[in-house]
């Protein structure tokens, strides 16, 4: 029998049944809600574990990459994907990625979404590896805010789309390797049974597995330890997209986007030595693995690092990138004025459930977008701007496949009772334990001997956890088995490439031109 995060039977839980339920509310959840909803005849169920605010989405700044400047194509587009990706690009669904941007932009704008333009038409903004200037933006730095609230919008206005708030997802339920439903828990109301013809998960990534991370605390990859628990494939999770210019706040590293040096800010350390000239011919705007890395080191050499945006100027930096300006004047410091000190951060995670071109999982009527997914499209490492692009793009063509799909109803009544429950535990200082053994040993620059103790440690914590019925437990489990997905790929991967460096191995090797998936057992 396989394992279940709490004991239950269906049998005795409320039920509901919908054709398509879709497991996250962040951009790729509400895109895909979206085109689902164009079958009127589906009844679509969008269930969240938190508000909007808190998704990664709603916090993505340096806006969403399209090739409809005058001197840009999908061609080049594609062409500084595959670069960035360091040898592992899926080119065939890289290439549906940015042909599809074109058209799939263009259809949102018609429907009313606006993105900053002037006299000449459309802003475009230029970020590292990019070829061009492509980045469109909202708002100047709030793209990811305003493409969730425009789409919620829309799904808001569909009348075949239920919304499920402060609902969280414990277990995929599956029979033959078929998915038909999930076992969730609503908050203030218990759990609940929802069957489903199709089931998405757009959950998010889990950088927040880490210490040190741009994302919100929730970030733990539990859509992934969902799926790998169902027996999905999983694929490349040892890459994880680190950003160099983040400034560190009580709650967590608060991003300083690309944009700002694609604008012309630049990396100092407390000598003024420009050092990323050293690193790079691209200078500040090399690709986020080398500036990362560079940056690290700086603070490894025990130097401090700054972000150098005094050349831009107060006004332009204030219209620019209100939001950055804003938080920057609540901590006492003036870009016009000042250098800002500044750290790498766990960005964003390119590994997760293994999908082709069309989000199918391993699992047959289970789907993946967003985040989450892996089809190869990131490669080792992830253009800037294509993750807002991604969950666009791909949450669309779920979100088709399934409104235009005929699919059987499954139902199956599932009992779990394997797990003996013991008093609650102090699970917040548990996640906190795993964050800091992850940043330390499973960071920006590992090596055998880190991976290795990361890995005992991590399996000595699964081994010790003590099971409760609380979300507590759930999240801390489903931390351990991504956590555990992350470290034994890494440790696995025995060369450097994209965002994977290791020092043992600091070199690409032809070897390792391949991706690594597992499931369990």
């Amino acid at each position: 029998m396989r394992e279940f995060l709490c004991n239950f039977n269906s049998k005795h839980l409320n039920k509901e049944e919908f054709d398509s339920l879709i497991i996250g509310n962040g951009l790729a959840g509400l895109v895909c809600a979206y085109y689902a909803s164009k079958n009127p005849k589906k009844r679509i169920a969008l269930i969240t574990k938190e508000i909007k605010e808190r998704s990664t989405s709603m916090n993505a700044q340096g806006g969403i990459a399209v090739a409809l400047g005058k001197n840009d194509s999908w061609e080049k587009h594609l062409k500084d994907t595959v670069v960035c990706g360091t040898g592992l690009t899926n080119k065939k669904i890289a290439k549906i990625l940015v042909k599809n941007a074109i058209k799939d932009i263009k259809e949102l704008m018609a429907l009313g979404l606006k993105f900053d333009s002037d006299e000449r038409g459309l802003e475009f903004g230029k970020e590292g590896m990019h070829s061009v200037s492509r980045i469109l933006h909202i708002n100047g730095d709030a793209t990811g805010a305003g493409l969730v609230r425009f789409m919620e919008n829309l799904v808001n206005k569909q009348k075949n789309i239920q919304i499920f708030k402060k609902t969280y997802a414990i277990d995929i339920l599956t029979k033959n390797n078929t998915a038909y439903g999930i076992l969730a828990e609503i908050k203030d109301y218990g759990k609940k049974i929802f069957y489903a013809k199709d089931i998405v998960l757009a959950s998010g990534g889990y950088a927040s597995i880490y210490q040190n991370t741009t994302n919100p605390k929730n970030s733990l990859g539990d859509g992934i330890a969902m799926a790998y628990r169902a027996g999905a494939i999983i694929s490349d999770t040892e890459f994880v997209q680190f950003h160099p210019t983040t400034v560190k706040t009580k709650d967590r590293n608060y991003l300083i986007s690309e944009a700002v040096r694609g604008e012309g800010a630049i990396l100092v350390n407390e000598n003024n030595e420009r050092f990323m000239l050293k690193e790079s011919r691209l200078g500040e705007l090399a690709g986020r693995d080398i500036v990362s890395r560079a940056v690290f080191d700086q603070m490894q050499n025990k130097h401090t690092a700054y972000l150098d945006c005094t050349a831009l100027g107060k006004e332009f930096f204030k219209e620019r990138f209100p939001s950055i300006f804003n938080f920057l004047k609540e901590h006492g410091i003036d870009p016009s004025k000042d250098k800002i000190k500044i750290e790498p951060a766990a960005h964003y995670c390119i590994g997760g459930i293994k999908v082709n071109g069309k989000g199918m999982t391993s699992i047959k009527n289970l789907y993946a977008c967003g985040e989450c997914s892996c089809s190869g499209i990131n490669g080792a490492n992830r253009l800037p701007s294509n993750s807002l692009l991604g969950a666009v793009v791909f949450g669309k063509i779920v979100g088709q496949t399934i409104a235009n799909k005929k699919t059987t109803a499954i139902k199956a009544t599932t009992e779990y009772d394997k797990l003996k429950y013991s008093q609650h535990e102090d699970y917040e200082s548990k996640i906190d334990k795993i964050g800091k053994l992850m940043w330390g040993n499973v960071g920006i620059k590992k090596d055998a001997a880190r991976l290795e103790k990361a890995l005992k440690e991590i399996r000595l914590l699964k081994k010790r956890l003590k099971s409760d019925n609380s979300f507590g437990y759930f999240k801390t489990k489903n931390m351990l088995a991504v956590a555990e997905l992350t470290t034994a790929m890494a440790l696995s991967r025995k060369e450097s490439r994209g965002t994977h460096y290791r020092t043992d191995f600091p070199k690409e090797s032809n070897k390792w031109l391949m991706h690594q998936t597992t499931r369990l057992n």
